[in-house]
């Protein structure tokens, strides 16, 4: 409808009628009425399409706003699991570390213990080392005493020897001279009163003599038996002396069992500090495998806040709920540090359990290594003993006969050899200390190894979670580009498993290694053990050989023994010699008891069994049997009371 014209253009009416002029009032009024109408009618329509999208939006809000108020429970929920996971975590720590410093007192106070066994075992080694050098110079000083004794005795006795020899040579001269004189009288020689005065004048000079020889024999026996009674005394004082020893010995043998009592409890004790090891590595790894979980879910939430992010920004209270998911982010991430340290912290407290438990485990085989040595020592001292003792119980023997210098020189000899043994013996073992050492030192050298490539993985777990801070703070900045930035997380994670497996490979490579070295060495100590053992048996051998030399020696002694040795007999008559002739003038043998020879052209003299040259009231004399094993008169070997005794 179009507007009525303006006033100042309109042309001036007719002068209408009263009934148009009414119409035309009614019917602009109707105009202005369906005007109107439309108009209302537009606004309502208008109103009632702002209403409605009002209220949508009032719904949204109030459905987002019931979503937020869920995911905030949610995230407190979680948050307070986590607490409470942090809390138990914290109770199972502090339990282990309560049995982690109990077992390091424990094994502090076995420590000392094995340190005070380590020094006990020292001063008792070293009194076994001052006791073995005494008994070498008192042995040394018997030995010497006794071979000076035996040569001095040897000289005096060949002296007397050749006296008695030479005086017999004269009496027999003598005696033929006056036989000869009483079988054929010259006219020219003095009267027979004369002639057997001057022979009774030579007989009680040769007697006078004989008799002088006989004090100066008894002068050496008695010499001689003073110093065996000097050497039974010595043989005494060193029979006392070696039961003291061995009494100081079974004191360390058992001082020894007990130290081994004490390693087996210590590896028992080790058995279960590595136990409780394995169970604090067990909670560790669940703790991580947790703390991974947890890290995945709060990495989801902050996504889902970065998401409702972006919808609440256009809304007017938005900013506080942003404020309020912002601080709970933060608190999470709090939470998260502190359960990352304390994880941290149990790992160093594993390390150091399991840096102990090297040490411990290396101290006791350092100790069991010297219980070894020690033992191998006073077994090795224990047989020197007894062959020393067996060797001067042979010289200082009171009834033994007098060895010779072959069997002196020879049985010298034999120590010599033994000495020899000993000693290569001793460098042996000495090699194989040294060689025990190396592998200790090779054993710390990877050690080393294993702690470096331990610090390195930590290290790098350090690095990646700085990197991880580092981007949840860029994510934090800009919280649209989180895609991008969840790629380059799963790949550095990727990265970083990628690493820390192979070094955990290489961690292992490193344990079978020093394993595989570890066993060979043992085996090595193994050979050479059972090298020194074979050492052992062949010294054994060797003592068994000897013994049977010096049997033979005592046998071929007692068969030259008959043709060299004078008769107790011979002693007691040869006062009488030049007495026991017979009637006719005829010499009679004082052995066989037969006219015609002498002494010395006696033919039993020269038979091989000297048996026959004592006659045979001697098979019967207690005192004229011999035996052969402890080269003693007055029994025989089958009857022997030293037979059980090892030499």
């Amino acid at each position: 409808m179009p507007p009525p014209a303006s006033p100042a253009f309109r042309e001036p009416p007719p002068s209408p009628r009263p009934e148009s002029v009414s119409s035309l009032w009614s019917l602009s009024s109707r105009r202005n009425g369906l005007k109107e109408s439309n108009r209302i009618t537009q606004l309502e329509q208008q109103l009632q399409s702002r209403v409605g999208t009002l209220e949508g939006q009032l719904e949204e809000q109030t459905r987002l706003r019931s979503d937020q108020n869920s995911l905030v429970a949610q995230l407190e929920q979680q948050l307070d699991e986590s607490a409470a996971l942090a809390s138990s975590m914290k109770e199972t720590v502090a339990q282990k570390e309560s049995l982690e410093r109990a077992a390091v007192d424990k094994l502090k106070a076995k420590q000392v213990e094995l340190t005070g066994l380590e020094a006990q075992l020292k001063r008792t080694q070293a009194e076994l080392e001052e006791e073995r050098t005494e008994l070498g110079a008192q042995v040394d000083e018997l030995r010497q005493a006794g071979q000076e004794t035996i040569a001095l005795y040897e000289e005096r006795l060949n002296d007397a020897e050749k006296d008695k020899y030479e005086l017999e040579a004269r009496v027999s001269t003598l005696e033929s001279r006056a036989a000869a004189a009483a079988r054929s009288p010259s006219p020219t020689s003095p009267p027979p009163k004369v002639a057997s005065s001057a022979t009774e004048i030579d007989n009680e000079a040769l007697r006078e003599q004989v008799v002088h020889l006989q004090r100066k024999v008894g002068k050496l026996e008695d010499a001689l038996e003073d110093a065996q009674a000097a050497a039974e005394r010595e043989e005494a004082a060193l029979t006392d002396r070696m039961r003291r020893l061995k009494e100081k010995e079974d004191a360390m043998k058992k001082e020894l069992t007990e130290g081994r009592k004490e390693v087996d409890r210590m590896n028992k004790a080790e058995g279960a500090a590595r136990r409780r090891v394995e169970e604090v590595e067990a909670a560790l790894q669940e703790s991580t495998a947790t703390l991974e979980d947890a890290r995945a879910e709060v990495e989801g939430l902050r996504n889902e806040l970065a998401n409702l992010d972006g919808l609440v920004s256009d809304n007017g209270d938005a900013g506080d709920l942003y404020t309020r998911v912002a601080k709970i982010v933060d608190r999470g991430a709090a939470e998260k540090q502190r359960l990352t340290d304390e994880i941290d912290k149990l790992r160093l407290s594993l390390e150091d359990a399991r840096r102990g438990h090297s040490g411990i485990s290396q101290e006791t085989d350092n100790l069991r290594q010297t219980l070894a040595a020690q033992t191998a020592e006073i077994e090795s001292l224990k047989k020197k003993a007894n062959r020393d003792v067996g060797f001067n119980n042979g010289i200082a023997a009171p009834s033994s006969p007098l060895p010779s210098k072959h069997d002196l020189s020879a049985a010298r000899e034999e120590i010599k050899g033994l000495k020899l043994i000993v000693q290569e013996l001793q460098k042996e073992n000495l090699a194989a200390t040294q060689r025990t050492k190396l592998v200790e030192s090779e054993n710390q050298m990877l050690l080393t190894e294993t702690e470096q490539l331990r610090q390195e993985v930590q290290i790098l777990e350090e690095n990646l979670d700085n990197s991880l801070l580092k981007e949840e703070e860029a994510h934090d900045d800009t919280p649209g580009d989180s895609s991008s930035l969840q790629r380059l997380l799963k790949d550095q994670k990727a990265k970083f498993e990628m690493e820390t497996e192979k070094l955990r490979k290489q961690v292992t490579d490193m344990e079978r290694k020093h394993a595989r070295d570890k066993n060979d060495f043992n085996k090595e100590i193994g050979e050479l053990e059972a090298l020194i053992e074979s050492k052992i048996y062949r010294e054994d051998e060797l003592e068994q050989e000897l013994e049977r030399t010096k049997q033979k020696l005592a046998k071929q002694r007692k068969s030259s023994k008959g043709s060299t040795e004078p008769q107790p007999s011979t002693r007691k008559r040869s006062a009488s010699v030049a007495s026991e002739t017979s009637d006719n003038g005829e010499p009679v043998c004082e052995i066989c008891e037969q006219r015609g020879h002498e002494i010395f052209s006696c033919p039993l003299l020269s038979a091989d069994s000297p048996k026959d040259a004592r006659g045979p009231s001697a098979a019967g004399d207690p005192q004229e049997l011999f035996c052969t094993d402890c080269e003693a008169h007055g029994h025989l070997a089958d009857a022997c009371p030293h037979s059980m005794d090892v030499f």
